[in-house]
């Protein structure tokens, strides 16, 4: 907090002279009382819940489809009131989609216990910070259910995979649809470098627990 001395006005300027000429003649002068200081900030703003300012659910869904985070440090101007009144941002390593999400769910979200001065009176003050963005991982899959389908496919000559079905599956069949698109084979050489047709089952069982 920065305090300051007001300049006196013009008018009491001249009254002190006037009254200082007049002391020559006998009068008594009267100097004008001292300005009055401010007293200083003795406490900082303390958060309130800092923790649920901003959530993992908060993350621009443009971030977490690029794989992108970072770094942001901010200023927050508190009122006397404990709320925002400015977010700024001071440095960030992240896109701008972070810093900018970051100014806005700090001014809806943040409260504080307001900064005091010396008599014990809220004061508006500022409090820096930063927040970490680390893009979230792609949950692990669900247990698949038990099931069974029999994967058919045609692999050509260099190795790639086409017409690929899936008949029967007593789980889910998107269980066993990954089994289409990771098909990949070496390519064919010599008297097999022919389209082939190729069958096979994917069965899915559970054996119960470990003995």
């Amino acid at each position: 907090m920065v305090t300051s001395i007001r300049q006196a006005p013009a008018r009491l300027v001249a009254v002190a002279i006037a009254a200082s000429a007049a002391s020559s003649a006998g009068a008594q002068a009267v100097a004008p009382p001292p300005a009055k200081l401010r007293p200083p900030a003795v406490s900082t703003p303390r958060a309130i819940d800092a923790g649920s300012w901003i959530r993992q659910d908060d993350y621009p869904a443009s971030a977490v489809r690029d794989g992108e985070g970072g770094i942001v440090a901010f200023r927050l101007d508190v009122d006397a009131a404990g709320r925002v009144a400015n977010c700024a941002i001071l440095e960030s390593s992240g896109p701008l989609v972070l810093a900018e999400t970051t100014c806005r769910l700090l001014s809806e979200r943040a409260r504080f216990e307001p900064a005091r001065d010396a008599a014990g009176r809220a004061i508006a003050s500022r409090y820096h910070s930063r927040v970490r963005w680390e893009a979230p991982e792609d949950p692990p899959p669900p247990l698949p259910e038990a099931g069974e389908a029999i994967v058919t496919a045609t692999i050509a000559p260099d190795g790639t995979v086409s017409d690929c079905t899936i008949e029967g599956g007593g789980g889910p069949r998107s269980e066993f649809a990954e089994e289409c698109e990771e098909l990949r084979f070496a390519p064919q050489p010599g008297p097999y470098a022919k389209p082939r047709r190729l069958r096979y089952t994917v069965r899915v069982e559970y054996l119960g627990p470990p003995k």
